[in-house]
């Protein structure tokens, strides 16, 4: 599981020296990236080898395979997958689409071929899991997109928020317009893919569905909207099929469609049609379990009595969320948040259409109208109870001191589009409170190891065999630490180094330790408290 940002490209139809012109370009969005992007590097030492973050992100300097790779930026100190894009075309060698591609838009599949999700040759495609250096990498994506507009395409988990303030900023650095990804913008992406599909309206829908990016599940929403969008018997065709595939409708997915399906219409009698009426494809659900699945989303409830609730939501989906965030929206679900639909309608109107349709069923509908109510009313009144109570115990407590100056990011500081990126550096970094008390601490706990008998061994080994042993250590810990850190350990004293090794040796991967750690281990303004 992860999020991630990826291009897709037919090369063939690419210019080389174009291409690099373009790589050139991107080169400007890395190097005034605020954060200082790093690559992960290896040093073969005598000691063995040390593997280190660097600023040094461009490889192969002058050869065929040169190219930059990023894994995270420093400031933040979030690193993931690696990202690298190669200067010359040749590397990915010239590959040939499969024969029903030729000459066919990039967003164009076949259907043996969907599997693949997208067409062309994969440029990149591992996972940010939307840390900082997630939006310099969707930044590169779009830069190449803008300037091979039918060859290549960026996709992922992006969405239209996050396109937005990325376009500013990347637009800021370079001087020159961009244009959101096409995935992202849906006025775009239908007409192109009605194009590509030679106006199939049902094979364009189902691959608009298949490519639109936003948050949460609204892309049903986006197709729904559409001005000049696919015929409406096709549509509900779709939806119906797709609906189909959901045993009940109170699974999470069949409930992220009848909320788009309400919201984008805001017509019961659609709503209705759609879900409990007849078709040629999918299934007609009963009207009780379309009425029950309404009201549990919260649709009978005024929107004042919930605003709350919206709130928590919204911030739970935030569309600039790290994987962190995804795991958050992930437990929500599984403590029972509901999907809401962001629209009321009091209970008579909600009745009065499914009384319409089955006049006889009409005492049965409302009752399970104010049942349901009732329900929700007192789950919200709970939750509130539980909302305020949590809100007065993060308002009590200490608030934690920041180890990061944001003056430090000097490259994007007259750039004010970078803001939303320094913003994220903030939220996303470890914050170290009390940071001198918690290294006092380290050390007493440190200075016992090393006085015990069988820490003798270590009290005979001399400065250059202590940074030996901490390159050795850390191979076998798998701690990465920056280039910095590594080479104030070289210039570090005895005392030090015999306290950072015995650090380094702590056999813990507790995430909370594993950060206090290597803050400490890179901290050598802190490294004083752990020998005194």
């Amino acid at each position: 599981m992860g999020l991630s940002i990826q291009v897709n490209a037919h090369l063939n139809e690419i210019d080389p020296e174009r291409w690099e012109a373009v790589w050139l370009t991107g080169l400007q969005l890395l190097e005034q990236f605020p954060g200082s992007l790093a690559a992960r590097r290896v040093v073969d030492l005598k000691a063995g080898r040390r593997t280190l973050y660097s600023t040094d992100y461009i490889f192969d300097v002058g050869k065929p395979e040169e190219h930059w790779e990023v894994v995270g930026d420093l400031a933040s100190r979030r690193t993931a997958e690696s990202y690298q894009l190669h200067r010359h075309l040749t590397f990915y060698g010239r590959s040939s689409p499969r024969k029903k591609s030729r000459g066919r838009d990039l967003l164009w599949l076949s259907s043996p071929e969907s599997d693949s999700h997208m067409a062309g040759t994969s440029l990149f495609g591992n996972k940010s899991q939307g840390y900082p250096y997630h939006y310099c990498m969707l930044a590169i994506g779009m830069l190449l997109e803008c300037s091979f507009p039918k060859q290549a395409v960026v996709h992922g988990d992006i969405n239209r928020a996050q396109a937005e303030k990325t376009l500013a900023w990347a637009e800021a650095v370079l001087q020159r317009p961009l244009a959101l990804p096409i995935v992202t913008d849906a006025p775009r992406l239908w007409p192109r893919l009605l194009s590509a599909y030679a106006g199939d309206h049902k094979s364009a829908g189902l691959r608009f569905l298949e490519l639109f990016s936003d948050v949460e599940d609204s892309r049903w929403q986006a197709l729904l909207r559409l001005e000049s969008g696919p015929d409406a018997a096709v549509l509900r065709e779709i939806f119906r099929d797709e609906l189909g595939h959901f045993q009940q409708l109170n699974q999470r997915g069949a409930l992220e469609m009848i909320k788009a399906l309400y919201q984008a219409t805001e017509d019961l009698e659609l709503v209705i049609d759609w879900i409990c009426g007849d078709g040629n494809t999918g299934r007609a659900f009963a009207p009780t379990e379309l009425l029950k699945e309404l009201c549990d989303c919260l649709l009978t409830i005024p929107c004042e009595k919930r605003a709350s609730l919206g709130e928590f939501l919204q911030s739970a989906s935030n569309p600039m969320r790290n994987i962190e965030g995804v795991f958050g929206q992930v437990f929500g679900i599984l403590a029972g948040l509901p999907i809401v639909i962001d629209a009321y309608c009091d209970r008579e109107s909600l009745l009065a259409p499914f009384a319409s349709h089955w006049a006889v069923r009409t005492e049965e509908f409302r009752a399970l109208i104010h049942e349901r109510t009732e329900h929700r009313e007192a789950w919200l009144d709970k939750f509130n109870a539980q909302l305020d109570e949590l809100k007065t115990r993060v308002t009590d407590l200490p608030a934690a001191a920041s180890a990061w100056d944001p003056t430090e990011a000097t490259a994007l500081l007259s750039i004010p589009e970078a803001e939303f990126i320094l913003e994220q550096i903030a939220e996303q970094r470890f914050e170290a409170g009390q940071r001198e008390q918690v290294a006092r601490g380290w050390g007493a706990n440190i200075r016992e190891v090393l006085q015990a008998p069988a820490s003798e061994w270590i009290e005979k080994m001399s400065a250059d065999e202590l940074s030996s042993l901490m390159t050795k250590v850390a191979n076998r810990t798998g701690l990465t630490l920056t280039e910095a850190a590594w080479q104030a350990i070289d210039q570090a004293s005895r005392a030090e180094l015999k306290s950072l090794c015995v650090l380094a040796t702590i056999d813990d991967r507790e995430i909370k330790f594993w950060n206090w750690r290597i803050h400490l281990l890179e901290s050598p303004d802190l490294w004083h408290f752990l020998i005194e």
